[in-house]
C-alpha cells in the first residue's frame, strides 16, 4: 500500500497527506518550497497546513516575521491513534450504560416489519445482531458442514464462545449427510446446544436462524448473501414450522 493511501485511511485527505509527506522530506521549510513540491496554490497550502497543525501533525513557528513549517515525528501519528482509541473506548463504555434505557424506549415504539439484505462481510453483522438481541434461544435449520465457509472458522468459533457467555441456548435441526465434525459445533451441554436430524430426503442449502421477531436466511458461500426479515407474524409462523419439523426429526445419539 502506498504511504499516501495509508495516511488517507487514518483520516487525512489526499492533499493533506501530500502536504504532510512534503514537510517530512523538507524538514523545516517556508511555504514556497512546500507549494512547489505538492503543486498547490499558496492559499490552499496555508489552509491545509493549519488543519494539520490542529491535528498535531505539523508545527508552525515564526522566524524573522515569516512562518516556518515542520512535520512532527511520524511516531506522533501512532500516539494520536492510541489517544483516539482510548477516547472511543470511553465513549463505548458510556454508551453501554445508557443502552438498556434506549432499548426500552425503542421497545415501546410501534412495531414495523422490515427486510434487510447483507452481502459478503456484512453477513457477520447478522451474527452480531443475534448476540445483541434480548433472547434466550436460537432456532437453527441447516447443513452445518458449510457454516464455516460463509463467515470463516475463526469468526464462527468466536460467535459460539460469546453465545455461551451470554447464556443463549440453541436448538438445531441438521441434515445428517452434511453434518460437521467440528467439536465447537457439536450438540453438547457446554455449547448450550441441542440438535436433531431432519427426516431422510430433507435438504437445506440455506441456513435459517429464528430469534425473537427475526428470521435470518443465509445462502451458501457461493452466493454469499443473507437477509433478515423482522416480522412478529412471520417469525411466529417460522417458529411453528420449526416445531413441527423438530417433532418429526430424530434425536441425536
Amino acid at each position: 500500500m502506498e504511504i499516501e493511501q495509508y495516511l488517507e485511511k487514518i483520516g487525512l485527505n489526499q492533499k493533506e497527506a501530500s502536504i504532510y509527506l512534503a514537510c517530512l522530506e523538507l524538514g523545516q521549510s517556508a511555504i514556497l518550497p512546500i507549494t512547489k513540491k505538492v503543486r498547490l496554490p499558496r492559499t490552499t497550502a496555508f489552509h491545509l497546513l493549519e488543519r494539520l497543525e490542529k491535528r498535531k501533525l505539523i508545527e508552525i513557528s515564526e522566524n524573522k516575521s515569516r512562518r516556518i513549517y515542520s512535520a512532527y515525528p511520524p511516531k506522533n501519528i501512532l500516539k494520536i491513534l492510541k489517544q483516539e482509541k482510548e477516547k472511543a473506548n470511553l465513549e463505548i463504555e458510556s454508551f453501554e450504560k445508557v443502552l438498556p434505557e434506549l432499548t426500552a424506549i425503542y421497545g415501546t415504539t410501534p412495531f414495523l416489519p422490515k427486510t434487510r439484505i447483507f452481502e459478503g462481510e456484512e453477513i457477520k453483522d447478522i451474527y452480531e445482531e443475534i448476540l445483541e438481541s434480548q433472547i434466550k434461544e436460537i432456532l437453527y435449520v441447516g447443513e452445518t458442514k458449510e457454516l464455516a465457509s460463509i463467515v470463516g472458522e475463526g469468526f464462527l468459533r468466536s460467535f459460539v464462545r460469546r453465545k455461551v457467555e451470554k447464556d443463549i441456548f440453541t436448538r438445531s435441526i441438521r441434515v445428517r449427510s452434511s453434518e460437521t465434525k467440528e467439536e465447537y459445533l457439536q450438540p453438547k451441554k457446554e455449547y448450550l446446544r441441542e440438535a436433531r436430524f431432519a427426516p431422510s430426503g430433507f435438504h437445506s442449502p440455506t441456513h435459517i436462524y429464528i430469534y425473537g421477531d427475526n428470521v435470518a436466511i443465509l445462502t451458501s458461500a457461493k452466493e454469499n448473501f443473507g437477509f433478515v426479515i423482522t416480522s412478529r407474524e412471520y417469525a411466529k409462523t417460522m417458529k411453528n414450522w420449526f416445531e413441527q419439523l423438530w417433532n418429526v426429526s430424530k434425536k441425536n445419539k
